[in-house]
């Protein structure tokens, strides 16, 4: 049975608690970890005084970690909704652990990047 989390009061947004929605696959999502990355070159000129910064190569990458055997192959993409969308999609998934234990549920976690001219 899932349960459901109210939040009241003033500065409490429900899309701001946890995770918004189940990631599809797994009997529960767990956790969620979106990290948008960049490389940066700094211009600087004849003082060494930085003039300039140009920005290249976003990535997003995400890590998820569920309840449940939800295994993905190395390579395929991967959807990801709700409050833990990527700012780069769609995702490319780069290695899928299933984790066994005879004291705890099976557990998965999903690490997959995204990158920003690749559609």
């Amino acid at each position: 049975m899932a349960c459901n989390v109210t939040v009241n009061g003033d500065g409490f947004d429900a899309d701001d608690w946890g995770i918004s929605e189940s990631i599809d696959g797994f009997k529960a999502t767990t956790s969620v970890s979106v990290t948008e990355r960049t490389d940066k070159v700094e211009g600087r000129d004849s003082c060494g005084l930085i003039v300039g910064i140009v920005y290249y190569n976003k990535s997003s990458e995400v890590s998820i970690e569920g309840i449940g055997t939800n295994k993905k192959e190395a390579g395929s993409t991967l959807e990801v909704s709700g409050n833990a969308q990527p700012d780069q999609t769609p995702l490319y998934v780069d290695e899928c652990t299933v984790e066994y234990s005879n004291t705890d549920w099976v557990k998965t976690t999903i690490k997959a990047t995204g990158y920003e001219n690749i559609n």
